[in-house]
C-alpha cells in the first residue's frame, strides 16, 4: 500500500479573547489541562520529548484521545516548532497530528499563533488575538 496524498484542507480562523496574550499563550500550551477545557478530549498522554508539566519543545509527543458522539478518535501528536516562552509576540507553535491506521494513518499540521493586544476596529477595545 503506497501513501497518497487523496486532500488537502487550508484554512484559517481569527478570535479575539478578552485576555492579556500571555494567559491566552499559557492555556494554548498546557496540553495536559486539555481534558479540561476542550470538551471531546478525553485524555492526554506525553509519550516523548519532554514530561508532563514540562514546557512544550520539539519533539514534544503525546497521544490524544478525543469523544465525537459515540466515536472514539485516537490521535498522536508532535510538536514541530514552538516560541520560547520568553520570546516576544506574536508567539506560535505547530503541531502534526496523525489519526492512526483506524483512520488510514491520516495526518495534518496545525499552528496555533497568539498575537498581543490589539484594538478591535469595531468597539476600540483592546485585546488577544488567537489564530
Amino acid at each position: 500500500m503506497t501513501n497518497e496524498r487523496l486532500f488537502a484542507i487550508d484554512g484559517a480562523a481569527t478570535t479575539d479573547v478578552d485576555a492579556e496574550a500571555s494567559a491566552v499563550w499559557e492555556a494554548v500550551v498546557d496540553i495536559d489541562s486539555s481534558p479540561q477545557f476542550i470538551s471531546p478530549v478525553v485524555s492526554v498522554e506525553r509519550i516523548g520529548g519532554s514530561r508532563k508539566g514540562d514546557p512544550l519543545v520539539v519533539g514534544t509527543k503525546w497521544i490524544e484521545v478525543r469523544q465525537y458522539k459515540k466515536k472514539t478518535v485516537v490521535m498522536t501528536k508532535t510538536i514541530t516548532t514552538v516560541s520560547s516562552n520568553d520570546s516576544a509576540y506574536p508567539r506560535t507553535f505547530s503541531v502534526n497530528m496523525n489519526y492512526g491506521e483506524s483512520y488510514n494513518n491520516i495526518a495534518n499540521t496545525g499552528t496555533i499563533t497568539v498575537s498581543s493586544a490589539h484594538t478591535s476596529k469595531d468597539d476600540g477595545t483592546t485585546g488577544t488575538q488567537l489564530s
